[in-house]
């Protein structure tokens, strides 16, 4: 990365679920990392604050709809990430990490106890497993892909359509990304799905 790329990211705040933030040893790492609350109060005060914001747009709900063949991301009840956007007047610049689905292999079950207690609790409580057996994940490559920002005009008072418009600009920007890259990849046959 160049010395620009790499001083935004030290400026950037990491918003994280809330158990992170209080579990001994992950709360030390991820605090001086920057990482925040994922909560709204938490990143409209980071960006108000002037800080950028990294975040997950399909969050642990997300962690459910994952499957081998497509890439899913769950982001079309997301009108909270679009809102805060419109109401802050802060750019969004879409990011797709290609190889990330790929890292661990994962145990849902089918009737979804799990999603139900890990949206209920605000942590992930999928099983998991990478190489052997272990948490280490899979020796997979990883490409972070950047799309162009999207600007938004600062309105304190959204419409419903105001949102939805700046949802399908996001969802529009990651479609960009992963349509543009994905043959690079080595994925030229997936499919990107917003569920």
């Amino acid at each position: 990365l160049s010395p620009v790329c790499l001083g935004r990211l030290r400026r950037a705040a990491i918003a994280a679920a809330d158990v992170v933030l209080k579990m001994p040893v992950l709360k030390g790492i991820n605090l001086r990392r920057g990482a925040i609350p994922a909560g709204r109060k938490s990143v409209v005060r980071a960006l108000e604050g002037g800080q950028n914001v990294g975040l997950v747009a399909d969050g642990i709900a997300g962690m459910f709809k994952m499957n081998s063949s497509d890439e899913n991301i769950f982001i079309n009840s997301r009108f909270g990430l679009a809102r805060m956007a419109i109401v802050t007047g802060k750019a969004i610049v879409p990011v797709y990490t290609f190889g990330h689905t790929k890292l661990y292999r994962i145990l849902v079950d089918k009737r979804g106890f799990l999603e139900h207690w890990s949206r209920r609790l605000k942590m992930s409580l999928i099983p998991f497993y990478g190489r052997w057996g272990t948490p280490l994940g899979y020796r997979i490559p990883l490409t972070t892909c950047f799309g162009d920002p999207i600007k938004f005009e600062q309105n304190p008072e959204p419409t419903r359509e105001d949102i939805q418009a700046a949802l399908e600009e996001i969802k529009a920007g990651i479609m960009k990304i992963f349509e543009t890259h994905k043959g690079q990849y080595g994925w030229g046959d997936k499919k990107l799905k917003f569920i």
